[in-house]
Parts: C-alpha cells; structure tokens; sequence
C-alpha cells in the first residue's frame, strides 16, 4: 500500500490510499529484438588499413618507441625494431637511430634488425641475423656491425673510418658521424649545437641543441608470420 499526504499550508487536508492492480492474465508477448543498426557504408574496422601518401598521414607513436608508422604503398605499414636473433620478417634495419627499410606492399607489420645491438636482415631469410665479423663477405655496410662496413673493392666487412676520415660515400666508426665537411667526427654531447640527430650522442637534436634522448620503451605486438 503506498500512502499519499497532501499538505496545504502545513495542515494536511486529505489522505489516500491507493493499491497496485493486480491480475492473474499472462502478461502479452515481448516483441522480437530490433535489429542492429547498419554501420555507415564508409565504415571500416579497427585493424583496416590505414590510406596515406606520406608518413604525416599514419599514426603517430610517443618519442622513445621501438616501433614507427611508415607510409608504405598507399598504406600505413608498422615498423618494430628488433633486437632479437632470429625475429621476423625483416625488411630492413635500424642504425644509430636511422631506419632503412624496404617497403612491402603486401604487409602492415614487419620488423627492421637493430644494427646496434649486433644484428643485420638477412635477406635470404628475412630474418635478424648475428652482424658478420671481419674479412666476411658482404654486400652492405650493416651486415659489418656498427663499428664495421662492407669494403667496396674486397666485398669484404673491414672496420669503419676512425675519426678524421673521409666519409662522403662511406661509414664512420661506431660513436661518429660524418660531419659537412665529409669528415668522421665524435658525436656531440647534450647541450652542443646540432643540425641533424646523427651529430648527437644521444640522437636527439631539438631546437639545434643535443638534448637527451627520450625514454624507450618496447611496443608490445605480435608480428605475423611470413
């Protein structure tokens, strides 16, 4: 029983009472769900790719991650860097900060090899492979290591120019870079003027000043097979 008091003025003035109908019918049938509404003919799925013409069109992941959108044929495709032996399919490298990759147009993910930590794309695999030692036949500057280069003449990985070479058309030795004037100079520590990220210790040049490089951090992704 639910009691209902009207109040006029402070005095109450009527009470009612009132009771919930009851009835022993078999309440009607519900009527049948409504379908979903149609997605928009426009729509596309989370995991769709992404069009672009050119990197500013992709994603863009924090400063620090070992993994970047590149804009590949029409599409946005993942790039993981990865440290690990044997990680795959690998489609180009990461060295001193630089990525160079082929691009593929039939993947969205695949993985470059960090030169850095020791390991080269070997392209017969397509998969990371341990840097080549001195006096083993190569045919590019990142199969050496990143203290090392393949030799234009001998085909063969020899140590990387020392610091005051020249190095228009070859690869300074590890903790170098080639500076305008073609020549191996020591990276700059934070704080020293930059133009380009090669010239820093750390990678990272803002504002033309060597500044610390940001935090890494892995991406957790799983690669497709290949």
């Amino acid at each position: 029983m639910i009691l209902v008091v009207v109040i006029i003025a402070g005095v109450a003035v009527a009470e009612a009472a009132c009771e919930r109908t009851r009835t022993t019918d078999e309440p009607p049938p519900r009527p049948p769900p409504s379908p979903p509404p149609s997605p928009p003919a426009d729509a596309r799925p989370s995991d769709a790719a992404i069009a672009c013409s050119s990197d500013r069109d992709c994603p863009q992941l924090p400063a620090g991650s070992t993994c970047a959108f590149t804009c590949g044929p029409d599409t946005c495709q993942l790039v993981a860097v990865s440290a690990k032996p044997g990680a795959g399919p690998c489609f180009g490298t990461q060295r001193d900060g630089a990525r160079a990759i082929t691009i593929q147009p039939d993947s969205q993910v695949f993985v470059a090899c960090d030169v850095n930590a020791g390991l080269y794309c070997e392209h017969s695999t397509r998969r990371c492979a341990r840097s080549k030692p001195r006096g083993t036949a190569c045919q590019a500057d990142d199969e050496c290591g990143d203290d090392g280069r393949c030799d234009d003449t001998s085909r063969q990985c020899v140590q990387a120019e020392p610091q005051g070479a020249a190095c228009h058309t070859q690869h300074c030795g590890r903790g170098l870079f080639c500076n305008d004037r073609d020549r191996c100079e020591p990276r700059h520590a934070e704080g020293a003027a930059c133009v380009l990220a090669d010239d820093c210790a750390s990678h990272a040049c803002d504002r033309e000043r060597c500044v610390a490089a940001p935090a890494s951090f892995a991406c957790a992704l799983s690669v497709p097979a290949w």
